[in-house]
């Protein structure tokens, strides 16, 4: 029989007993933060464990914080804020709700104008019935906001309706949904479909916000969300604006509205223990595409690999959205923007892309008699510049490589 290391066993008699696991050492420890409460949980970034109302406390201050410190907002501005029932969208409002209830020198001073819910389901072909039963589980879900809640398709030109003032038993208006899935169908690449209903997300955000005045609208991404858009749209050739796509404050809808991040501080794992804490529950409502295959699209194949860092390597996904801040192109030089995504124009003097440009013709032309470097040269110019008359020339390098039908399309929602 094997003997090696019974002298350990012998001389050490502790060797093999087992470890109690984390949750039966949290429950045995004093709070070191308040020295009152006994702790509950352990975030992986901290060294000690919290109470509950420690950890509500300090992830309350960093939701303010990032909207106090930044003094975007303006005090009694209008706000519009955009959910859905994920569980960044369920801790968005219940913060929101929370620092308006308190004192005058704590409380958020806005107004909030309305909770706006966009619907996507029938992208993935729910039924009427389905669509009845997300609406009244908005209600149930957030009626104790005591906050206006609105409903619209998503690409739908109509306003957005009041959800307590909904006839639920009516079906729904299909004409604005099977106008949007004829326009994704013409759209071949589930990466130029997730793009084309990112903007058209966008259009739905600006024409409520228009309808209810709003100047500003807040979103509940994330940190783990940020570093997915950052890394998605520098693949997507749209590196010259990301520093606005993960920025607190993103101006580039003015003067209709400025969209504004106050949860990108928050970690996915803050976000579980706010809502396990306060008894809140949340859906599964995933993005159009989400559910296919990663290597379908561009945005899927990076938000695996995202997904991938926050699992292995959780503090690498901050670092790389908090990057993202520090990639803010020229932008104040530029007078003109891109047509569809509000990116400054980039393509101006641009050497990169003349080379790009210039590559791709010479695999284009090197079985042809009209390979002269001279001819090779200028076509690379014209394709960066684009004619003068061209839609190419109100476009960024990202939304120039989308199909021109995707970009057609999105220009006639806007």
């Amino acid at each position: 029989m094997c003997s090696i290391g019974d002298d350990d066993f012998e001389e050490h008699g502790d060797a093999m007993i087992p470890q109690k696991p984390l949750e039966s050492i949290i429950d045995e420890q004093l709070c070191k933060r308040c020295n009152q409460e006994m702790c509950v949980l352990k975030l992986s970034h901290k060294k000690d464990p919290e109470c509950k109302n420690c950890f509500l406390t300090y992830v309350r201050h960093k939701f303010k914080a990032a909207l106090g410190s930044t003094k975007m907002v303006k005090r009694d501005s209008t706000v519009l804020l955009v959910a859905d029932n994920r569980p960044e969208s369920v801790v968005m409002l219940d913060m929101i709700k929370y620092c308006l209830e308190q004192n005058i020198h704590q409380r958020l001073h806005v107004r909030i104008v309305g909770v706006l819910f966009i619907n996507e389901n029938f992208l993935r072909d729910g039924n009427e019935e389905s669509e009845l039963d997300f609406i009244r589980d908005i209600i149930t879900r957030f009626d104790y906001l005591s906050m206006p809640m609105y409903y619209t398709d998503i690409g739908s030109s109509s306003d957005a309706v009041n959800i307590l003032e909904m006839d639920h038993s009516q079906p729904i208006n299909e004409s604005s949904q099977l106008s949007v899935k004829k326009k994704l169908s013409c759209l071949e690449s589930l990466t130029s479909q997730q793009e084309f209903i990112h903007n058209l997300r966008i259009t739905t955000m600006k024409t409520t916000a228009k309808q209810l005045n709003a100047q500003y609208v807040f979103t509940p991404d994330i940190s783990l969300d940020l570093a997915k858009t950052l890394l998605t749209n520098i693949s997507l050739g749209r590196g010259a604006s990301v520093g606005l796509d993960v920025a607190f404050c993103d101006n580039r809808h003015e003067p209709t509205f400025r969209i504004i991040r106050p949860m990108r501080d928050l970690t996915t794992e803050e976000v579980h223990h706010y809502l396990n804490l306060n008894n809140l529950t949340a859906g599964i409502n995933q993005k159009f595409g989400e559910d296919k295959a990663p290597g379908m699209s561009i945005q899927n194949l990076t938000g695996q690999f995202v997904n991938d860092l926050q699992t292995k390597f959780c503090g690498t996904v901050s670092t790389v959205f908090k990057t993202g801040e520090r990639l803010t192109g020229k932008t104040k030089d530029q007078k003109e923007v891109c047509r569809v995504c509000k990116s400054s124009l980039d393509y101006e003097n641009s050497e990169t892309l003349f080379a790009i440009e210039y590559s791709r013709l010479v695999s284009e032309y090197a079985n042809q008699h009209n390979s002269d470097p001279e001819f090779i040269e200028e076509k690379a110019r014209e394709a960066v510049i684009g004619n003068e008359n061209s839609i190419r020339q109100k476009l960024c390098h990202s939304c120039r490589n989308m199909p021109i039908e995707s970009i057609h399309i999105i220009l006639r929602n806007q």
